[in-house]
């Protein structure tokens, strides 16, 4: 081999790399991509991770003051004909649900979610779902934060919370916890420093600053090639309801079809989440979660680092407490007196800090219809959620919030049982 061709061979990847990077950077792909009111309707039901992730797409979707973000996790996956999105849709609202969540999304996630676009949410209000099931004892899953949080996103948080706000520290503490954030050099760098409550060294954010330009850069490359879910399942689910909005009727309407869709299980779960999730392993699922418990959870003290941004931004939310489908805490044994102590608990973070728009809907565990399948909202307990919905969005706009991060972002509050 030619000294030329040595040469060519040990530093042609690396100027490959430089013009990928160049493109990335400069090319006039990647300015943002203005979307159309078809285009952020379709986001506003797609659910897709680029659209969670991406922050290009919530930007401009979120200059839309009539954009209504419901925040959650799986439950809003569950499409029926009842759904807060359809039923929008179908009586003209004065909003457009923006579902903002999946399977897996919780507290700290949707932190970071609000943080990147914290312009746009200033004053809105809002809808946040808490899922029992997320206060296990180590809260979110790693794998979970890792898909869920961009990097550019965390780049975006240290600079601007380098000046130490009250939760800084504890929350570049919390971050240090998961693999994908030590495994980044730079990351585990900058969030080492923080959480000490020390500044990042200038080079640090000077490589993040590179970082965050080039995952920005990269995003709106790639928004422009992203797509939301598409609308014609949204039209035929419309075509169940009442042409004029009636609560009874819905209501009515909604029992008549759960039942012809939870027919082959004694437990009101629907026919094809019981096939092939639950049936060929039935017993097994008996007295299985009798020591299970949502009282004692980090994920208490990432809620609350929530609670701080949804104040600082004057948000107005409606926070939603989903039950558990009672026939099958009774099969497998979770215990109803431990769901009312989580009950019980969150009200009290958030009633006293003044987060006081709560519709919590734990004792309708065993009203007929009202869930999908085990954990998940469906037909009658979408249309109860919409009731409440509506109530809350008539009222005006109340964010006199009094937080108390001495109280509850701690270890002795994470592990209080009530």
């Amino acid at each position: 081999m030619t000294k030329r061709a040595a040469f060519i061979k040990a530093v042609g990847p690396l100027i490959v790399a430089f013009l990928i990077v160049g493109v990335i950077l400069f090319s006039p792909l990647n300015r943002p991509k203005h979307f159309n009111k078809q285009d952020i309707d379709d986001f506003a039901i797609s659910q897709s991770n680029q659209i969670f992730i991406g922050q290009s797409i919530k930007r401009t979707a979120f200059e839309n003051p009539n954009l209504l973000p419901i925040f959650g996790s799986s439950e809003l996956s569950r499409f029926d004909s009842f759904h807060p999105s359809i039923l929008a849709e179908k009586y003209k609202r004065s909003y457009t649900p923006f579902l903002i969540g999946t399977r897996g999304t919780q507290s700290l996630v949707h932190y970071f979610y609000l943080n990147a676009i914290s312009q746009q949410m200033k004053g809105r209000k809002a809808v946040f779902i808490i899922s029992p099931q997320w206060f296990v004892k180590d809260g979110i899953l790693p794998q979970a934060f890792a898909t869920y949080t961009s990097p550019e996103a965390l780049y975006s948080w240290a600079e601007q919370n380098s000046s130490a706000k009250e939760d800084t520290q504890a929350i570049a503490k919390r971050l240090l916890s998961f693999d994908s954030v030590t495994n980044d050099y730079a990351l585990n760098d900058i969030f080492q420093l923080m959480s000490v409550g020390e500044k990042p060294a200038i080079l640090n954010m000077a490589y993040g600053d590179f970082q965050e330009n080039l995952f920005r850069a990269e995003d709106n490359l790639f928004s422009r090639f992203t797509r939301g879910r598409q609308r014609v399942d949204i039209e035929k689910k419309m075509k169940l309801l009442p042409e004029k909005y009636d609560v009874n009727k819905l209501d009515e309407i909604a029992e008549q079809t759960a039942k012809k869709r939870t027919s082959n299980n004694d437990f009101m779960i629907i026919n094809k989440f019981y096939d092939h999730r639950i049936k060929k392993k039935i017993k097994t699922f008996a007295d299985s979660q009798k020591d299970w418990s949502y009282l004692q959870s980090v994920e208490y003290s990432d809620f609350q680092i929530l609670l701080n941004q949804l104040a600082e931004l004057k948000m107005d939310v409606l926070f939603v407490i989903p039950p558990v489908n009672g026939t099958w805490t009774e099969y497998t044994g979770l215990n109803p007196e431990m769901l009312d102590q989580f009950s019980v608990k969150i009200k009290r973070q958030l009633q006293t800090q003044g987060f006081n728009q709560i519709a919590d809907f734990t004792d309708k565990r065993d009203e007929p219809y009202f869930m999908e399948d085990t954990i998940h909202i469906g037909y009658r307990g979408w249309v109860a959620f919409d009731q409440a919905l509506q109530a809350f969005m008539a009222k005006k706009h109340q964010t006199n919030y009094q937080i108390d991060n001495a109280s509850y972002l701690s270890d002795e509050w994470d592990n209080q049982i009530p």
